[in-house]
C-alpha cells in the first residue's frame, strides 16, 4: 500500500489536511463542471427539498456571509446527496460550505468517496439570525472515485439548518 505524504495547506483562513501539493493535479489546466449541472443519483433532505443552481428561497437569492450565491446546492440538514463520478473521469472536487444568512443553526459537512470519509468541516454554527457564520473551503483529490456523497449532519435542534454547498465543482 502506497503511503501519501500530507501537507497542511491554508485555505482562506482555515487549515485543512490535503494530499501533498505535488500529488494534486494543476487546477489551472483542468476543465471544471458545476456539480449543480449533474443530477444526484440519490438524495435525502431533512426538510423541504433539494434546491440546485441559482436558488431563490422565499423569492430571495441565497446569501452566505452577506454574499449572494449564484451556484449552490441548498439542503436542510440532515441531508445526503450522492453522485456517480464515472470512475476516473474527475480529478479534483472544490467548493465552500456555509449556512444561509438570516437564520440560525449548527451543522457539520462531510464528503465521502466510495464510502470513505475524505473531508469533514469544522462545526459551522450560527447562534443568532443576525450574526455571520463561519464558512469553509475544500479541495479534494477524487481520482478513481465512483460514488461521491455530500453529507450535512444536524448538530443542534434541527431548526433552520439551511446548509449551502457553495460553487461545488469537479475538475477533469
Amino acid at each position: 500500500m502506497k503511503r501519501r505524504r500530507l501537507l497542511l495547506l491554508p485555505l482562506l483562513g482555515t487549515t485543512r489536511l490535503a494530499p501533498a501539493q505535488s500529488s494534486l493535479p494543476n487546477q489551472v489546466k483542468l476543465a471544471w463542471t458545476r456539480l449543480s449541472a449533474l443530477p444526484p443519483v440519490e438524495s435525502r433532505v431533512g426538510y423541504d427539498k433539494l434546491y440546485v443552481g441559482d436558488v431563490k428561497i422565499r423569492g430571495n437569492p441565497v446569501r452566505v456571509n452577506r454574499r449572494i450565491i449564484r451556484d449552490c446546492l441548498w439542503a436542510h440538514a440532515p441531508s445526503m446527496l450522492a453522485y456517480n463520478l464515472s470512475r476516473g473521469k474527475f480529478q479534483l472536487f472544490r467548493g465552500k460550505v456555509g449556512l444561509e444568512d438570516g437564520l440560525f443553526g449548527e451543522v457539520q459537512f462531510r464528503i465521502l468517496g466510495d464510502g470513505k470519509e475524505l473531508w469533514k468541516s469544522q462545526v459551522i454554527a450560527k447562534k443568532a439570525a443576525n450574526k455571520a457564520a463561519n464558512d469553509e473551503d475544500f479541495l479534494l483529490d477524487v481520482r478513481g472515485i465512483e460514488r461521491l456523497e455530500l453529507h450535512v449532519d444536524n448538530l443542534g435542534n434541527g431548526d433552520s439548518d439551511h446548509s449551502i454547498w457553495i460553487n461545488p465543482e469537479l475538475g477533469q
